[in-house]
């Protein structure tokens, strides 16, 4: 399963992940707007992955347990969906060394036996509050 290749990361190096086993050579991953879209595995391990090992070191998956499929399509949430300590910088915050607890929607699209397609929904809103940033007061106030 996808999880535990995910979960799988040493702390050093993202091969120990063995996404090749999981993930088609051409899969894209289309992530929210600040993260934005990955094209191949070694695009995602740097754009996607590598941000959130270094912020998240700690992270686990956590109640990811809502899981549906049909034909090609599978999707997974839950909440919280991942848990970590922010220990350095993501998305422009610094470090806040606060638990944090994200709410994530993974859809996905598999190809014969590996995953081709992965459309990623985080509620950033509420990521940011943990940070102890409020993206819409902020807006409100300009």
């Amino acid at each position: 399963m996808i999880f535990d290749g995910l979960l799988k990361y040493d702390g050093e190096n993202q091969k120990s992940m063995g996404l090749s086993r999981y993930w088609h050579p051409d899969m894209i991953w289309y992530g929210p707007a600040g993260i934005g879209t990955a094209y191949g595995i070694e695009n995602f391990k740097e754009c996607a992955q590598k941000p959130i090992l270094t912020a998240f070191p700690d992270r686990t998956g956590a109640n990811h347990q809502a899981r549906f499929a049909e034909g090609v399509f599978a999707i997974s949430t839950g909440w919280p969906s991942l848990e970590g300590t922010h220990l350095s910088e993501y998305l422009g915050v610094a470090a806040t060394n606060k638990e944090i607890g994200m709410r994530i929607i993974d859809v996905w699209r598999r190809q014969d036996d590996l995953l081709a397609e992965n459309w990623v929904l985080i509620d950033f809103l509420d990521l940011f509050l943990q940070f102890g940033v409020d993206l819409l007061g902020q807006i409100q106030t300009q």
